[in-house]
């Protein structure tokens, strides 16, 4: 066998290896991912508990209009999200996000503590399906002292697809 020959041999192995371990969203289609209609702001819950952005925009004052799990304990807090409508060329499409403060503070999920006194969390999530409407709760329980800028971007495949920026103003500035 000479060299040249094993190369390829080599190549073409790592080559199928490699193809055959691809997730299934890698394989499913080709193309890239469509995002329309991307709105954020508040968010409110009808009687069945689904959200609805009830007020566009990315300045808003600090006001409770809920309540929220946080650690698995309940607080008042604001619930802020966003939403799109997709079209992908995948059963399952994963979206990894990542979200920026200009203040240190605790990111919470309903059962957990995910960062303490940080400026940036990443997160991520995905939606089934090759087209759809995604809406995407998110909260703060409370803000005091100086308003508190953040902007999010998401990414697929390390594209960034969408970015929206926020503006919260704690209730002794507004």
């Amino acid at each position: 066998m000479t060299t040249k020959f094993f190369s390829i041999a080599l190549f073409f192995s790592i080559l199928i290896s490699s193809h055959s371990t691809m997730a299934t969203e890698e394989k499913e289609g080709v193309g890239e991912v469509k995002i329309s209609g991307f709105r954020a702001g508040l968010v409110e819950f009808d009687s069945n508990q689904n959200p609805r952005i009830y007020k566009e925009g990315d300045t808003f004052p600090f006001e409770v209009n809920g309540m929220c799990v946080a650690v698995g304990k309940t607080y008042p807090c604001q619930w802020q999200g966003f939403e799109f409508d997709y079209e992908s060329p995948y059963e399952k499409t994963t979206f990894n996000c990542v979200s920026f403060s200009d203040r240190a503070q605790d990111f919470v999920y309903p059962d957990q503590l995910v960062a303490k006194k940080s400026n940036a969390l990443p997160w991520g999530f995905s939606v089934e399906g090759r087209s759809g409407h995604y809406i995407r709760p998110q909260y703060t329980i409370r803000l005091t002292g100086k308003p508190m800028n953040t902007i999010s971007i998401c990414y697929h495949k390390g594209v960034e697809v969408f970015r929206w920026k926020t503006l919260l103003i704690p209730p002794s500035t507004h």
